[in-house]
């Protein structure tokens, strides 16, 4: 109910309720069809459904049965899983640690839910950070900040490289 019967949940294609209705119409008179479909919750959150589709009796008539199981968690470890064995061969090959950047943040992303990461490299000689990525917030933060000083007060990032400790900040953007 809160996903399948409500117009807005419905994904571009390949994940449609065009693609859904063409899905459905490949079942033969007997027999099941299954596929994995990603719908969009209220709260605009993606989620992976499982679904099962067959042709049955019910009092004496045709009928069709659907069942759609959630498997969000499922495909979110097994993107996890995949980024991890990614990132560890990267580092067996001792892969540069710009490429590894994105990965690493997407990891962080998918396991600590409704997070975004950003990764800095500490420069000993400027005492300054360097985002680093090449895209998402990475991307984004580095045209607003291309190097932070590491000194107390130049952004929570900066005073946790100078403090060598946690710090939070309210608000990314008005940091």
């Amino acid at each position: 109910d809160t996903v399948l019967m409500r117009p807005d949940a419905w994904q571009p294609s390949p994940y449609s309720l065009l693609d859904f209705e063409s899905w459905i119409s490949q079942l033969k008179a007997s027999g099941f069809l299954r596929r994995e479909w990603l719908f969009s919750t209220a709260a605009r959150q993606n989620i992976w459904m499982d679904c099962y589709i067959s042709n049955t009796v019910f009092e004496g008539r045709p009928a069709r049965t659907l069942s759609a199981n959630n498997i969000h968690a499922y495909k979110m470890n097994q993107a996890a899983d995949k980024l991890r064995n990614g990132i560890l061969t990267g580092i067996n090959s001792s892969a540069p640690m710009e490429n590894l950047a994105d990965s690493l943040c997407k990891l962080a992303e998918i396991r600590l839910q409704d997070t975004r990461c950003l990764i800095t490299r500490y420069d000993q000689q400027r005492d300054s950070l360097t985002p680093l990525g090449k895209g998402g917030l990475a991307k984004d933060f580095r045209e607003q900040l291309p190097v932070i000083p590491a000194r107390y007060g130049s952004t929570s990032i900066g005073t946790a490289a100078y403090t060598r400790h946690r710090t939070l900040c309210e608000s990314v953007l008005d940091d």
